[in-house]
């Protein structure tokens, strides 16, 4: 066979190998875009920080006890819906132990309730720090800042229940179910 048709060959298969790649990686995105869509929590990645590992000193030690650390983003579509959402909603305890965490330019454009606790951290830095993939990112932490959970969430009533099931029920605010 000459050469020609052997680079021919090789070429044509590493097309096809790319184009998978490109395929799968899109069908993640819709799922996870459909999943959003439904109200349903994206699907769990194996990313983000490990559970058992500690917050970086960027996180706030307010002595406030367990938390969950909220990442939203202004230019992320399903963050501004969830900020939207908590904007509305009646927090009751959830306000407790919710920490927002965004980039200083994108705080206004999210016009979170006040009263809520917002940490601002350059973007950059939020996934460099924390380990996050993507927004909206929860992550629970217990009162030593020791990672017990995290996930993409998409509602408040997601975040209500990563909250319950991730921090137990000494750590977990009143009022909270688990």
């Amino acid at each position: 066979m000459p050469v020609g048709w052997a680079v021919a060959i090789v070429a044509l298969w590493l097309s096809v190998i790319a184009l998978a790649v490109v395929v799968i990686g899109a069908l993640r995105q819709i799922t996870s875009h459909l999943a959003s869509l439904a109200g349903q929590p994206a699907p769990v990645r194996a990313q983000g920080p490990a559970v058992g590992s500690k917050l970086p000193d960027l996180a706030p030690t307010d002595g406030r006890g367990a938390a969950v650390l909220l990442f939203l983003s202004a230019a992320c579509g399903p963050c501004r819906v969830l900020a939207e959402e908590i904007s509305s909603a009646d927090l009751g305890e959830l306000a407790r132990f919710l920490i927002v965490v965004t980039d200083p330019d994108g705080l206004d454009a999210l016009r979170l309730p006040a009263g809520l606790r917002v940490l601002t951290v350059p973007e950059n830095t939020q996934a460099e720090e924390f380990g996050i993939p993507g927004r909206p990112f929860a992550i629970a932490a217990d009162q030593d800042g020791i990672v017990r959970g995290a996930q993409l969430l998409n509602t408040v009533a997601h975040i209500t229940d990563f909250a319950a099931a991730k921090l137990s029920p000494e750590l977990a605010p009143a009022g909270v179910p688990s």
